[in-house]
């Protein structure tokens, strides 16, 4: 299902994998062909909650490295409980 998303995205984003970002690397970073949509930073984690994930995004500064699009910009935490086979996910506009 994931592999159907970043086809569908790649139509109206750019995907970089591991964006140098702030004090790290985001794992996943849309950026827009189009200013008229939402940049988005993705930050993935397994057996972690989605709390720590957005926490990890904040703190090492990630939207930093998209300060272009900061009033415009998605801030995505996923995390996977491989024990429950759940996934969880907090979205939030920075």
């Amino acid at each position: 299902m994931l592999h159907l998303a970043y086809y569908y995205a790649k139509s109206f984003y750019s995907l970089i994998n591991e964006l140098p970002a702030g004090k790290g690397y985001a794992d996943v970073a849309f950026i827009p062909y189009k200013q008229n949509i939402p940049a988005i930073i993705i930050e993935l984690k397994k057996d972690d909650t989605v709390d720590i994930s957005m926490n990890q995004i904040k703190e090492r500064k990630y939207p930093e490295a998209l300060v272009k699009y900061k009033d415009n910009l998605l801030l995505v935490a996923v995390s996977y409980n491989s024990k429950t086979k759940e996934h969880f996910c907090k979205i939030e506009k920075a």
